[in-house]
């Protein structure tokens, strides 16, 4: 298979044995703008836009440069994007929203009888976003749950609530667990706002067993 690309206008290429770029074309694409966090990995909200390849062209995947107001941001990949398709850009960190990762709430507790006591702990774990900017935006922020490979350690999962529509996939749901077991949660928050999202679960496990073995995101 081959792609042949038609150039518009006359260009004069130096013969100087040297790599030179051609414009082979340029076209507007209108981007629908979503924000992704995992703070607990980095504390920082990614920014990406999710577009529609409406011009006649084959998108060849390759490395891309990212500007924003004209202002150089990053490196990024594209993949190879036929005519109508659509796909995903990276943009880079958004330094107008903010993320505080606050320290995780950790009480514990004791029940049971004599003989087969166990340890109850809860954890809440809140995270802040902060949007600095003079529009709202779309956020995904993700949060592990932690999973348990000892069957007498049970993790029970208190905050956010999974709802169960069966007729609104989980990619649209406000909130949802992914395929990780992790919580996502998906808003929108307007200019100058705040909104904390907060993780509320609780760990039972024998007072004698070994610490809950967390897995990665």
């Amino acid at each position: 298979m081959s792609t042949t690309y038609e150039v518009a206008r006359k260009s004069t290429i130096p013969s100087d044995n040297t790599e030179h770029k051609v414009t082979v074309a340029m076209f507007d694409l209108k981007p629908e703008f979503e924000h992704l966090s995992i703070p607990k990995m980095v504390a920082s909200t990614y920014l990406k836009a999710k577009l529609t390849n409406d011009s006649p062209y084959l998108i060849l995947a390759g490395p891309s440069s990212v500007f924003v107001d004209n202002n150089f941001i990053a490196k990024s990949v594209l993949p190879t994007v036929s005519p109508s398709e659509k796909f995903e850009c990276s943009l880079g960190v958004d330094f107008a929203v903010r993320i505080d990762y606050r320290p995780c709430r950790k009480i514990n507790e004791t029940a049971g009888s004599m003989f087969s006591k166990t340890t109850l702990t809860r954890y809440q774990q809140p995270i802040e976003v902060k949007n600095t900017h003079q529009h709202e935006i779309k956020i995904q922020v993700e949060e592990q749950l932690p999973r348990s490979e000892d069957e007498k350690i049970k993790v029970i999962l208190i905050s956010p609530v999974i709802p169960k529509d069966k007729h609104q996939p989980a990619a649209d749901a406000p909130i949802s667990q992914n395929v990780k077991g992790n919580i996502v949660w998906r808003s929108t928050i307007k200019a100058g706002a705040t909104e904390t999202f907060t993780l509320h679960y609780t760990v039972e496990k024998p007072v004698d067993s070994r610490d809950l073995d967390f897995k990665d995101l």
